[in-house]
């Protein structure tokens, strides 16, 4: 039984394999990747997302889901290829995972295949205030593999920093939903938690999620946040009028460098007494 299993497992690897390199002519692999004594997997563009994959950053998101209890409901807003996506749905969690950009998701959605999460759905929207249904996603036309970091929703109100904002050159159209109409529209359960990179779009996030935020389902989030945004003390204002509190900050680094003013915030439901999630 064993060698059976076994060999359904190579013949199920050597099938993604093929198929990956019949969908459109680019030579394409799958790359098993052990994060955290986690094996993943991830299907490659050749010169794309490969070194995407490799590179395991933001360490403190991976520590933040290892912590979730097993069966809880996480949402990934601004989920890239999946990195943090395919993690938590190893780990048990229930996992939702959101992505505008169309070349990420592209990404997303093969991973997804390629790990055969039943735990984890895939949606190519952008979460927002909900006041349209479509938006316009900007991004850096130097950075547009799968995988690459800044691809801003364009807001009136946007809190990332300048010199991201000054380099986005390239727009194009993209779905969106509140997170409240998302839960609504998609007949999806409240989050438990939520991981949320979503690149200068918090102030519109936070209009449209008031209904979430409101639910004692919701326990907590982390969430990037750049502290030298002209609109950083009114989104601190908006999480504590919604009886969050701050847990736990770390700054983000690239590259090996620390980025200035960008840190990855917990924030915990004031009075929440969550035991598995401390």
């Amino acid at each position: 039984m064993i060698k059976i299993a076994k060999l359904s497992t190579r013949l199920k690897q050597l099938w993604w394999a093929v198929i990956l390199r019949r969908a459109d002519g680019h030579k394409r692999g799958i790359y098993e990747v052990n994060i955290k004594g986690t094996n993943l997997r991830f299907t490659v563009l050749e010169g794309d997302t490969s070194d995407q994959i490799q590179q395991h950053y933001e360490d403190e998101v991976y520590e933040y889901i290892m912590k979730l209890p097993e069966g809880a409901v996480f949402f990934d807003l601004g989920a890239s290829i999946g990195n943090f996506s395919l993690f938590a749905a190893a780990h048990g969690l229930k996992t939702y995972a959101f992505e505008p950009d169309p070349k990420n998701f592209e990404a997303l959605e093969l991973n997804r295949r390629a790990n055969a999460f039943a735990e984890l759905r895939t949606f190519e929207i952008a979460i927002s205030d909900g006041t349209n249904p479509h938006g316009v996603l900007m991004s850096n036309s130097k950075k547009q593999r799968r995988g690459d970091h800044h691809k801003v929703l364009k807001v009136l109100e946007n809190s990332a920093p300048s010199s991201v904002l000054g380099h986005l050159d390239t727009e194009h159209t993209v779905r969106t939903l509140s997170l409240d109409q998302a839960v609504e529209q998609l007949k999806l359960p409240v989050p438990d938690y939520m991981k949320i990179d979503i690149d200068g779009s918090e102030v519109a996030f936070f209009k449209g999620a008031v209904k979430t935020l409101a639910d004692p389902k919701l326990k907590g989030f982390l969430i990037e946040l750049y502290k030298e945004s002209r609109f950083y003390s009114r989104l601190l204002q908006t999480l504590a009028d919604a009886n969050f509190e701050l847990k736990a900050e770390f700054q983000i680094a690239s590259a090996g460098q620390l980025e200035p003013g960008l840190f990855n915030m917990e924030y915990v439901r004031r009075g929440q007494t969550d035991k598995s999630c401390i």
